[in-house]
């Protein structure tokens, strides 16, 4: 009964957003599995199809509504220890996040984009690998950001969509071989997730916090001094030197407010606060 599954939904987030403990309990309990299965059976991916029609309109709000809790639920699990993340993987949700983040409702794409974000945050191989090689991450990504009211996106989730990426890259990094190219640039550049990048650093309203991460990103990646990535030739490198007058504390407050747990205990274990109806 759908009802119940609303129920049980809120009640199960909000504890999720209680203590690490309690998070631990409940995964130890087998949640994400039944998320799984929730999402398989009741909420097929089929239904996300622009051509899919339900009898009743508020049947499909419904569905909407279940995927955002379950997503926001995961975002909790997968803000905590890697042996929580790795379990979001063994039951296969990782899969479902990237689809909800490329063709979900806003409300579904954000909440699959924070769990996401988190599940990278520790930029750790068998989280990561995974993700953009087998599950199409950059893809997904590419297909948000690019989306028509991805234009609209708050300061806030234009953050955790950068820091996703910056968490990305860096595991591409962290397991170089000597002499060997980061194996996930050429995925941001078929992708065109470099190319998003490049266009923010052009967009003289973007927030300064903001455009710092991203020329951050570009210049470490690939316009390093190593001159091992030439992707920009030196006098096609866009302005590092865009001013503009908008507040960055506003993101700062948006990142401590009730999105990111509070980190207390070094784990990466920040609680999410229950979501109203």
């Amino acid at each position: 009964n759908k009802n119940v599954r609303h129920a049980c939904n809120r009640t199960i987030g909000n504890i999720l957003t209680g203590t690490d403990e309690n998070t631990a309990k409940c995964v130890d309990l087998g949640i994400l599995e039944k998320y799984h299965t929730v999402l398989v059976n009741y909420c097929p991916l089929s239904m996300m199809s622009p051509h899919y029609q339900s009898e009743a309109p508020q049947a499909k709000s419904a569905i909407n509504k279940e995927r955002k809790e379950i997503c926001w639920s995961i975002s909790n699990i997968a803000a905590g220890p890697h042996e929580h993340k790795l379990l979001i993987e063994k039951n296969g949700l990782f899969p479902i996040l990237c689809t909800y983040l490329a063709y979900g409702t806003n409300d579904v794409q954000r909440e699959a984009l924070w769990a996401i974000s988190n599940a990278t945050c520790d930029s750790h191989k068998l989280i990561i690998d995974p993700l953009v090689t087998k599950y199409k991450l950059t893809e997904c990504m590419a297909t948000y950001l690019r989306s028509r009211d991805s234009r609209h996106l708050k300061n806030t989730h234009l953050m955790v969509a950068i820091e996703c990426i910056d968490n990305i890259l860096e595991c591409g990094n962290a397991h170089l071989v000597e002499g060997d190219n980061n194996p996930y640039l050429v995925s941001f550049e078929e992708d065109g997730l470099l190319d998003w990048l490049e266009e923010m650093q052009a967009n003289d309203n973007l927030d300064d916090q903001i455009f710092e991460k991203v020329a951050g990103i570009v210049e470490k990646y690939w316009n390093g001094n190593d001159g091992s990535n030439d992707r920009l030739d030196s006098n096609d490198r866009l302005d590092y030197g865009l001013n503009n007058n908008q507040n960055t504390n506003d993101i700062n407050q948006e990142m401590q407010n009730s999105y990111y747990r509070n980190n207390n205990n070094n784990n990466n274990s920040n609680h999410n606060t229950p979501q109203s109806n």
